[in-house]
Protein backbone atom coordinates (compact mmCIF):
# COMPACT_ATOMS: atom_id res chain seq x y z
CA UNK A 1 0.00 0.00 0.00
CA UNK A 2 1.51 3.69 -0.99
CA UNK A 3 1.98 5.80 1.92
CA UNK A 4 0.20 9.15 1.63
CA UNK A 5 1.96 10.84 3.88
CA UNK A 6 3.68 13.66 2.74
CA UNK A 7 7.53 13.66 2.35
CA UNK A 8 8.00 17.58 3.94
CA UNK A 9 6.38 15.65 7.23
CA UNK A 10 8.71 13.01 7.41
CA UNK A 11 11.26 13.58 10.10
CA UNK A 12 14.92 15.04 8.76
CA UNK A 13 13.29 16.63 5.71
CA UNK A 14 13.22 20.13 6.98
CA UNK A 15 14.11 22.34 3.99
CA UNK A 16 12.46 22.15 1.02
CA UNK A 17 13.13 24.69 -2.07
CA UNK A 18 9.85 26.77 -3.59
CA UNK A 19 9.47 28.85 -6.55
CA UNK A 20 9.06 31.92 -3.24
CA UNK A 21 12.78 30.95 -2.10
CA UNK A 22 13.98 30.61 -5.29
CA UNK A 23 12.92 34.08 -6.25
CA UNK A 24 13.80 35.62 -3.51
CA UNK A 25 17.42 34.83 -4.66
CA UNK A 26 17.20 35.80 -7.49
CA UNK A 27 16.21 39.30 -6.86
CA UNK A 28 18.58 39.51 -3.79
CA UNK A 29 21.23 39.12 -5.92
CA UNK A 30 19.86 41.59 -8.65
CA UNK A 31 19.44 44.06 -5.61
CA UNK A 32 23.17 43.43 -4.91
CA UNK A 33 24.66 43.85 -8.18
CA UNK A 34 23.14 46.58 -9.16
CA UNK A 35 23.70 48.15 -5.54
CA UNK A 36 27.26 47.73 -6.44
CA UNK A 37 27.48 49.24 -9.54
CA UNK A 38 26.07 52.53 -8.43
CA UNK A 39 28.09 55.59 -8.43
CA UNK A 40 28.09 58.30 -6.09
CA UNK A 41 26.24 60.76 -8.99
CA UNK A 42 22.83 62.25 -7.54
CA UNK A 43 21.54 60.73 -10.84
CA UNK A 44 22.13 57.33 -9.46
CA UNK A 45 20.86 58.63 -5.94
CA UNK A 46 16.90 58.26 -5.91
CA UNK A 47 15.28 56.87 -8.82
CA UNK A 48 17.60 53.60 -9.05
CA UNK A 49 18.06 52.88 -5.33
CA UNK A 50 14.40 52.98 -4.85
CA UNK A 51 14.16 50.21 -7.37
CA UNK A 52 16.93 48.40 -5.67
CA UNK A 53 15.63 48.35 -2.22
CA UNK A 54 12.11 47.36 -4.51
CA UNK A 55 13.60 44.28 -5.12
CA UNK A 56 15.12 43.85 -1.74
CA UNK A 57 11.87 44.63 -0.30
CA UNK A 58 9.71 42.12 -2.08
CA UNK A 59 12.49 39.58 -1.75
CA UNK A 60 11.91 39.52 1.94
CA UNK A 61 8.33 39.45 1.17
CA UNK A 62 9.16 36.41 -0.78
CA UNK A 63 10.85 34.58 1.97
CA UNK A 64 8.75 34.68 4.42
CA UNK A 65 5.68 33.58 1.92
CA UNK A 66 8.23 30.77 0.86
CA UNK A 67 9.21 30.05 4.66
CA UNK A 68 5.13 29.94 5.08
CA UNK A 69 4.92 27.39 2.60
CA UNK A 70 7.59 24.80 4.02
CA UNK A 71 6.07 25.57 7.68
CA UNK A 72 2.26 25.00 6.74
CA UNK A 73 4.07 21.65 4.54
CA UNK A 74 2.53 22.56 0.94
CA UNK A 75 4.92 20.69 -1.25
CA UNK A 76 7.41 21.95 -3.62
CA UNK A 77 6.31 24.17 -6.32
CA UNK A 78 9.53 24.11 -8.37
CA UNK A 79 8.63 20.70 -9.95
CA UNK A 80 7.03 22.47 -12.46
CA UNK A 81 9.12 22.46 -15.75
CA UNK A 82 7.41 24.75 -17.94
CA UNK A 83 6.84 27.22 -15.25
CA UNK A 84 10.48 27.08 -14.48
CA UNK A 85 11.55 27.63 -17.97
CA UNK A 86 8.97 30.32 -17.92
CA UNK A 87 11.09 32.62 -15.45
CA UNK A 88 14.25 31.28 -16.76
CA UNK A 89 13.20 32.52 -20.98
CA UNK A 90 11.91 35.87 -19.16
CA UNK A 91 15.12 36.22 -16.44
CA UNK A 92 17.13 36.05 -19.62
CA UNK A 93 15.40 38.32 -21.69
CA UNK A 94 15.47 41.14 -18.53
CA UNK A 95 19.17 40.34 -19.11
CA UNK A 96 19.05 40.83 -22.80
CA UNK A 97 17.20 44.11 -22.43
CA UNK A 98 19.27 45.50 -19.51
CA UNK A 99 22.81 45.15 -21.76
CA UNK A 100 20.90 46.26 -25.10
CA UNK A 101 19.99 49.74 -23.01
CA UNK A 102 23.83 50.11 -23.11
CA UNK A 103 24.49 49.18 -26.78
CA UNK A 104 21.23 50.68 -28.51
CA UNK A 105 20.00 53.35 -25.77
CA UNK A 106 16.65 53.27 -23.75
CA UNK A 107 13.47 53.45 -26.14
CA UNK A 108 13.71 50.39 -28.46
CA UNK A 109 15.41 48.03 -26.28
CA UNK A 110 11.89 49.25 -23.83
CA UNK A 111 9.63 48.65 -26.79
CA UNK A 112 10.45 45.12 -27.81
CA UNK A 113 10.90 44.30 -23.80
CA UNK A 114 7.12 45.68 -23.23
CA UNK A 115 5.69 44.30 -26.29
CA UNK A 116 7.22 40.63 -26.12
CA UNK A 117 6.62 40.34 -22.14
CA UNK A 118 3.19 40.98 -22.75
CA UNK A 119 3.03 38.60 -25.37
CA UNK A 120 4.91 36.44 -23.69
CA UNK A 121 2.74 37.01 -20.46
CA UNK A 122 -0.62 36.36 -22.39
CA UNK A 123 -2.62 33.17 -21.99
CA UNK A 124 -3.63 33.62 -25.70
CA UNK A 125 -0.82 33.63 -28.09
CA UNK A 126 -1.28 34.77 -32.23
CA UNK A 127 -1.10 37.33 -34.24
CA UNK A 128 -3.62 39.65 -32.83
CA UNK A 129 -2.41 39.73 -29.29
CA UNK A 130 0.92 40.72 -30.71
CA UNK A 131 -0.68 43.45 -32.69
CA UNK A 132 -2.34 44.81 -29.80
CA UNK A 133 0.39 44.35 -27.58
CA UNK A 134 2.90 46.13 -30.06
CA UNK A 135 0.59 49.46 -30.09
CA UNK A 136 0.26 49.30 -26.68
CA UNK A 137 4.58 48.82 -26.11
CA UNK A 138 4.36 51.85 -28.36
CA UNK A 139 1.91 54.16 -26.41
CA UNK A 140 3.84 53.51 -23.26
CA UNK A 141 6.72 54.38 -24.47
CA UNK A 142 5.62 57.37 -26.46
CA UNK A 143 3.94 58.59 -22.70
CA UNK A 144 6.87 57.62 -20.74
CA UNK A 145 9.39 59.73 -23.21
CA UNK A 146 7.26 62.88 -22.64
CA UNK A 147 6.99 61.88 -18.75
CA UNK A 148 10.98 61.89 -18.78
CA UNK A 149 11.84 64.18 -20.70
CA UNK A 150 8.91 67.03 -20.75
CA UNK A 151 7.93 66.46 -17.76
CA UNK A 152 11.00 65.40 -15.19
CA UNK A 153 14.11 67.17 -17.52
CA UNK A 154 14.78 63.36 -17.25
CA UNK A 155 17.78 62.19 -19.74
CA UNK A 156 17.60 58.43 -20.44
CA UNK A 157 20.48 56.04 -21.88
CA UNK A 158 21.19 57.42 -25.62
CA UNK A 159 23.06 54.03 -26.48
Amino acid sequence: MKSTTHPAAMPGRLFRPNADLAGAAVLATLGLVSLSQMGDDIRNWIFPRVLTYTLFAVAVMLVVSGVWKVVQGRPSDLRMPAAAMGVVIFAAGAVVYAVSIALVGFWVPSFFMLALASVFLSATRNWRTALVSSVIALAACVGAYLVFTQLFFVALPQG
